[in-house]
């Protein structure tokens, strides 16, 4: 699909991201779950709405991905094949927290 090359940049953005900014202040320590975020991003490649669609169970890690989404704003614009069609994408991502890894899977909408 169009928006799969653009969605791998923007998944491996949030992961260097999330690597380089992950809290290294105890406040998650041996905390595992998985937040699934909704993410609207406009053609411009600029943050527009993020909702915790479906909570890890703990509010400090929901906080944490949200964190580190926001931090890695703005995103790349979308490329003119995807802008043609779409001046937004809507996506749901599932971060896996796994003591001090990070991960996400993006899934489109």
């Amino acid at each position: 699909s169009r928006v799969a090359g653009y969605l791998s940049r923007w998944k491996s953005k949030i992961e260097t991201v999330g690597i380089k900014y992950f809290p290294d202040d105890g406040l998650i320590d041996g905390m595992t779950g998985s937040p699934t975020l909704e993410v609207t991003i406009s053609a411009s490649g600029q943050l527009q709405e993020v909702l915790v669609r479906r909570s890890s169970g703990s509010r400090a890690l929901d906080q944490v991905a949200l964190g580190i989404l926001r931090r890695a704003a703005p995103f790349d614009p979308f490329p003119e094949a995807i802008r043609v069609d779409y001046d937004q994408l809507r996506f749901a991502y599932k971060w896996q927290f796994n003591h001090r890894d990070v991960q996400a899977t993006a899934r489109t909408n």
